[in-house]
């Protein structure tokens, strides 16, 4: 197993303005667990507040946990000091959802897709540029394209190049913060299919974080459902489609675009009212203010995730 995340716990302190003295405490991630597979993609998917992007961003320490365990190959990356996740991170990358943000307007994709190898101390500048040339070719740009700036791209050849230069240090790891939905729908199936051909190519492990069942469906071999910070169902992707146990897996699936006319007067279980504060979650089951099935012990008691079958996991109390 290349990836081991344990009871992983993310808190953000918030508040302390000059009208607000008492800060407050956000739980964006509440001790969730999950393994990766080498070669494997997990998608991480639930609507936008879930806490999604800050499992991947804690994962790579990019915000430093609060408590839990990440294991990568056998070593503890929590425990490690700034040397030692330094050269760590060449095994380790993120692309970002939004590459306009992600890329400097004022350096050339040269400079950009090559600082990695400089900050890693990689080679040296006289190998750095056909190492940027044959990486770009790679994810679909042509050579001329290193001496340009992000502005003369489209949004998805920019985030080719941000793949590129997630790329350019050969990692094993690469976590995908919503790739694609800041792009649109023709481009986005260009940019999955690269994805694909890539990890097939180079044996990448991905953590795909996204609210679209739809490309979890085409990108990944399990999935994990986050709800407000927790995990609420895992299982592999066959069983999870075939047969999702948990209500707001159900809904998220009944939502997802079908492609055929016939279905279209299909049983959608739309959610009501809006995902809760995660300054405030709800005591018990965090879903029970918008589940259709909630039952009394939902408002109080928390369920605990349990194997339902090799491969399936939900946390629920219908399933107990």
């Amino acid at each position: 197993m290349l990836i081991k995340v344990k009871n992983l716990r993310k808190e953000f302190s918030v508040g302390g303005t000059l009208f607000q003295t008492e800060r407050e405490t956000v739980k964006a991630v509440d001790g969730i667990s999950f393994d990766i597979k080498s070669g494997a993609a997990l998608g991480l998917v639930g609507e936008s507040g879930s806490g999604k992007t800050t499992v991947a961003k804690t994962m790579l320490r990019l915000h430093e946990p609060t408590s839990g365990e990440f294991i990568f190959d056998e070593q503890s990356v929590f425990s490690l000091l700034p040397a030692e996740l330094r050269k760590l991170r060449r095994r380790m990358q993120i692309v970002h959802q939004n590459p306009n943000a992600s890329l400097h307007p004022r350096m050339t994709v040269m400079a950009q897709v090559s600082r990695p190898l400089k900050i890693q101390g990689i080679g040296d500048k006289s190998t750095h540029e056909k190492q940027v040339l044959d990486m770009l070719q790679r994810v679909g740009l042509n050579p001329e394209h290193a001496r340009r700036y992000p502005h003369e791209f489209s949004g998805g050849q920019k985030q080719r190049i941000s793949i590129a230069r997630a790329l350019i240090t050969n990692p094993e790891f690469v976590a995908l913060d919503e790739p694609t939905s800041a792009l649109d729908v023709s481009v986005q199936a260009q940019v999955l299919q690269l994805l694909r051909r890539l990890q097939s190519e180079l044996n990448l492990t991905y953590l795909f974080v996204s609210h679209d069942l739809g490309v979890i469906r085409y990108m990944c071999s399990e999935v994990a459902v986050m709800y407000l910070g927790n995990l609420v169902e895992y299982a592999t992707k066959p069983k999870l489609f075939a047969n999702p146990l948990h209500p707001y897996t159900q809904s998220l699936l009944s939502i997802v675009p079908i492609p055929d006319p016939k279905l279209r007067h299909r049983d959608r279980k739309m959610l009501k009212g809006e995902i809760p504060s995660p300054k405030n979650p709800p005591k018990g089951c965090r879903f029970h203010t918008r589940c259709p099935q909630v039952m009394e012990k939902c408002k109080s008691i928390e369920p605990k995730m349990k194997q339902i079958e090799e491969g399936h996991q939900v946390a629920c109390h219908l399933y107990e």
